[in-house]
């Protein structure tokens, strides 16, 4: 459904916001983009908690750490931001880099409300040529307390999550629930 991801002329990039280890979550979406014609050339991945390389790639196999690893700019240690024109907010990483015609795809799981909402808002406003979005909206609910943070304040709900992935459908961005 995506005829300019697999054109020659286009760029592939995708953004992670909240990348503890590329096996995570990380390999999940690029095998997944893979297995639909779509390669990415470029890999921005944001996470707070400073790592070591062997722990980011732990449990990657070599060939796919080899593959990957190139493409891939790893801001170890470095919180995205909510500031406008900041190189480490990735909405603005995306309306700086993604052009029309590219493939770029983004996914926000940092386990900080605030900052994701604020982000989330600036993509309500202009997500420029973002293609498809994945959030961990970080709701109340009695089925994810287990796995979600204790200390995080959750003010919003279920109802407040269809309102907002709506919202960002109706501006035109494939937007999905991603947990």
């Amino acid at each position: 459904s995506f005829p300019s991801a697999t054109s020659t002329d286009s760029r592939r990039i995708f953004f992670d916001a909240g990348g503890s280890r590329f096996a995570d979550a990380l390999k999940f979406f690029l095998t997944k983009y893979e297995e639909r014609g779509i390669e990415m050339d470029q890999i921005y991945v944001w996470e707070m908690e400073k790592k070591n390389a062997s722990q980011y790639w732990a449990g990657t196999p070599e060939d796919v750490r080899a593959k990957w690893e190139p493409r891939l700019t790893w801001y170890n240690g470095i919180p995205v931001s909510i500031n406008e024109g900041d190189m480490h907010n990735p909405v603005h990483r995306i309306r700086e880099l993604c052009r029309m015609g590219d493939f770029c795809a983004f996914k926000l799981d940092i386990d900080t409300p605030k900052v994701e909402g604020a982000l989330v808002q600036q993509l309500l406003e202009d997500h420029g040529h973002l293609t498809e979005f994945f959030f961990e909206h970080h709701v109340q609910s009695h089925l994810m307390h287990l796995y979600w943070l204790r200390d995080i304040n959750f003010d919003q709900n279920f109802e407040h999550s269809y309102d907002l992935f709506s919202a960002l459908r109706e501006k035109g961005l494939r937007a999905h629930s991603w947990i």
